[in-house]
C-alpha cells in the first residue's frame, strides 16, 4: 500500500497545506516579494503552490455567512485564526462570492418574490463588506477581492454569443425567413 492510501483525508490535507506553505515561503524569500495569502473556498485552490501564494481554504463558505460566528462552515472563526499567525503588512486575497451568486442570491429571491432580485445582492455585499471591515479593524490594510463570479459571468456571456452567432449562422442559409 502506497504512502497516499494510509494517509488520511486530514492528514493529506495538512501535508498539502505544509507543502503549500513551504513552496509559499521558499518563493517569497528567493524573490524578496511578501507571501500572499488566499482565503476562500474551493475557487482559492487555483493559487495551491503557485509562486508566493499561501492558499488558506475554508471550504463552502458564503460571502454572506462570512460575518456570522455560528456558520455551517464556522469560516469567520477558521480565518480570525488563521489571522492571527499572518502578519499585518502581508497582502491577503478574499475568493468568496461565487456559491452565492450562483445558489443562495437567487434562491432567497425565489422564496421571498415581495423583494427584488437587487435587494438580495445588496444583503450579501453589506455583509461581506461588514466582514472586510472587521479584517480591516484588526490592522490588516493590504486586503484584495477577488472576483470568481465576475470572470465565469463573463465565459457564460462568451459562450452564449457563440451559440446565438452559430444559430443564426445556420438560420441564415434558410429561405423564406426574415432577420431583425
Amino acid at each position: 500500500m502506497n504512502l497516499i492510501n494510509k494517509l488520511s483525508r486530514t492528514n493529506l490535507k495538512n501535508l498539502l497545506h505544509c507543502i503549500n506553505v513551504i513552496v509559499a515561503q521558499f518563493y517569497s524569500c528567493l524573490n524578496r516579494v511578501p507571501v500572499l495569502h488566499v482565503f476562500g473556498d474551493s475557487h482559492s485552490n487555483l493559487f495551491f503552490c503557485h509562486k508566493n501564494f499561501l492558499v488558506h481554504n475554508v471550504g463552502p463558505a458564503t460571502a454572506y455567512n462570512l460575518i456570522n460566528d455560528s456558520s455551517s462552515t464556522k469560516a469567520k472563526i477558521t480565518i480570525f485564526k488563521e489571522l492571527n499567525h499572518i502578519h499585518f503588512h502581508e497582502p491577503i486575497l478574499f475568493i468568496f462570492g461565487e456559491i452565492d451568486c450562483r445558489i443562495h442570491i437567487y434562491n432567497k429571491y425565489i422564496i421571498n418574490k415581495s423583494k427584488n432580485l437587487d435587494y438580495f445582492i445588496k444583503v450579501v455585499v453589506k455583509r461581506y463588506i461588514s466582514f472586510l471591515k472587521d479584517i480591516q479593524q484588526k490592522g490588516y490594510k493590504n486586503i484584495i477581492l477577488y472576483s470568481l463570479f465576475l470572470q465565469l459571468l463573463a465565459k457564460v456571456i462568451y459562450i452564449i454569443t457563440l451559440i446565438i452567432q452559430t444559430i443564426y449562422t445556420k438560420l441564415k442559409f434558410q429561405q423564406n425567413l426574415i432577420f431583425y
